[in-house]
């Protein structure tokens, strides 16, 4: 495993993380432990979990809602197609 301290590791983070994602072992070392650098697989529902506290189920249940909603929305005429947008970016101006 490659350790490294904390200032090494932020000279070059976005390095030292592409070379984990490759399986390298890298670690950080934080006092007296070390902390690793690994890919982690997160799915959406985890997401849901953690950031909201929500169950899969009341994930779903709000999936459903706003699937329902955007057809009504759409059944209503309130939604307006993108062809029908003018462009308000003004062209920018070169220096």
């Amino acid at each position: 495993m490659k350790t490294l301290t904390i200032t090494e590791a932020r000279k070059n983070l976005s390095g030292w993380l592409r070379r984990a994602q490759t399986g390298e072992e890298i670690g950080i070392v934080d006092g007296n432990q070390i902390i690793a650098l690994r890919p982690v697989t997160v799915t959406a529902t985890d997401y849901m979990e953690h950031e909201y506290s929500l169950s899969p189920d009341e994930a779903s249940q709000i999936a459903t809602n706003i699937l329902l909603d955007s057809i009504n929305e759409e059944k209503q005429g309130g939604y307006t197609r993108l062809e029908d947008i003018p462009d308000a970016t003004p062209a920018r101006k070169r220096r």
